[in-house]
């Protein structure tokens, strides 16, 4: 998913009220966990109050926050079923990610960028606390990806044997570079132009005209000091692989690692400026004094408490985040929509209605892109993808099952030449999906569709020929595009 591209601060807005009063719940819940352990209900109700958060910030599109978020969940799932965790250091940490993410939302609607890489000191110590892999800054890096570079070369005859030489011309430099010699990084730096300039698909040849300036980059020794590039050299190499075998996409991940690498980079070669400028890097990065400034408190919140230290402590050398003064009065009560036997708040409830919208207008242009150019568009995946994991957030699950079975069936489809029947049948599962919205949103009891979701699987269904396997799905799940 493109986070950057997809963000818009509207639905954030809507509902930062609620989110700020929701944390604020959260936040004390937890303290009066940390106070006295054996208060369980404090925890549960502590988790529920972010759990609410975390949903509504997956709807705006905030997709790096969310990350954050689910390392901050499963530290409080640990705080709560493992005495040994329950240090002041870990309750500190989270607190520090409440208050954290709170001061980021501030600054987004004050008119700061989502540059979620902001939130990557909370996220880095939330890992750390798990005792989790070492922290990677990709996972919150989401530049847009949506520009095109410009098109060089045609594709030649035999590609695969095209991609076999230039594999080998890059496993040589690679090698070399490896001793030491400048020499490799120019010698990769050809295999990987050589690529660039035939490729027809559109993501693979955003990917390796990306990779391109990678390796000005690397020859120029532009780099940054703390950009792993042995790692990135050996994940290109595995995409040539992948190359030679016949795949059509890029992950999604890889494309943005890449950018990172290039983002950090001196713009030492016009084509890596180019690569930095069309994708406009430089607004990816937050500048050197604009990290997010916490932990900030909420105004009034009951101070944290002492927690007695534990053998169990895993990072001493942290100290609690600083307490603040007395107890708010008591909020508003909070409205809700009653969804079959789950309860959403109102706010949330609208925030999906209008993101609902957005994704059922963006499904209606595309499906007359396919009726024109018979291709089916990353948008439309992307949209159908999105409505699915939203209707699961406020617990229509009837949209849900069927959106995620139809997005099961773009994959498929876009790697295929559509016959008129599946046109159609795209378009009916957009009115379909269009309708049930409808109903959902005026809290209309939902009928479950497998009548549809039935035709779409057998529509899809692998074709067994002698001597050839089934045709599969495509094997990189956050594929950026999946054209043939």
């Amino acid at each position: 998913m493109n986070g950057h591209a997809d963000f818009h601060i509207g639905p954030l807005s809507w509902v930062k009220g609620e989110i700020d009063l929701a944390m604020q719940r959260g936040l004390a819940s937890l303290r009066t966990f940390a106070a006295n352990p054996a208060d369980g209900a404090s925890m549960t109700q502590a988790q529920a109050q972010l759990r609410e958060v975390h949903a509504a910030l997956e709807i705006a599109g905030m997709g790096a926050v969310t990350r954050v978020f689910e390392e901050l969940e499963g530290l409080l799932e640990e705080l709560e079923k493992e005495p040994a965790v329950r240090t002041q250091q870990h309750f500190a940490t989270a607190e520090e990610a409440v208050l954290g993410i709170a001061a980021y939302l501030d600054a987004i609607i004050s008119g700061a960028p989502d540059q979620a890489l902001r939130l990557y000191p909370v996220y880095r110590n939330l890992l750390s606390a798990r005792g989790r892999a070492e922290a990677d800054p990709v996972d919150l890096y989401f530049p847009d990806l949506s520009p095109q570079p410009p098109r060089r070369g045609k594709v030649p005859e035999g590609p695969e044997k095209h991609f076999r030489e230039q594999r080998g011309r890059f496993q040589r430099g690679l090698l070399v570079w490896l001793k030491g010699e400048a020499s490799g990084a120019a010698d990769m730096r050809a295999a990987v132009e050589a690529i660039e300039l035939v490729q027809e698909s559109a993501s693979q040849h955003a990917f390796w005209w990306v990779a391109l300036a990678f390796f000005d980059a690397l020859e120029s020794k532009s780099l940054h000091s703390d950009i792993d590039a042995k790692r990135m050299c050996n994940r290109i190499e595995q995409q040539i692989r992948r190359l030679e075998e016949g795949a059509q996409s890029v992950a999604e991940r890889q494309m943005r690692e890449v950018l990172y690498c290039v983002a950090r980079a001196q713009p030492s070669t016009d084509h890596l400026r180019a690569v930095q400028e069309l994708y406009q890097l430089e607004r990816t990065l937050p500048e050197k004094d604009g990290a997010a400034r916490w932990p900030r408190d909420f105004p009034g919140l009951k101070p944290a408490p002492a927690v007695a230290p534990s053998p169990a402590a895993v990072s001493p050398e942290r100290s609690p985040a600083p307490a603040p003064a007395a107890m708010p009065a008591a909020p508003e009560p909070e409205q809700f929509v009653l969804i079959g036997e789950n309860k959403v708040s109102e706010a949330l409830f609208a925030m999906f209605e209008s993101e609902a919208k957005m994704h059922l207008q963006v499904m209606a242009q595309e499906r007359d892109v396919l009726m024109q150019q018979a291709v089916i568009t990353d948008a439309l995946i992307h949209a159908v993808h999105t409505l699915a994991g939203n209707s699961a957030t406020v617990g229509l699950e009837a949209v849900r099952e069927l959106a995620h079975a139809f997005e099961l069936a773009l994959l498929k489809l876009a790697t295929m030449t559509l016959s008129e029947a599946e046109e159609k049948l795209v378009g009916s599962v957009i009115e379909a999906l269009a309708a049930m919205v409808a109903a959902g949103t005026s809290l209309q009891q939902l009928q479950a569709r497998p009548d549809i979701v039935d035709r779409l699987r057998r529509a899809t269904a692998p074709v067994m020929v002698a001597d050839i396997g089934p045709t599969l799905l495509p094997e990189e799940e956050g594929a950026i595009s999946r054209e043939p």
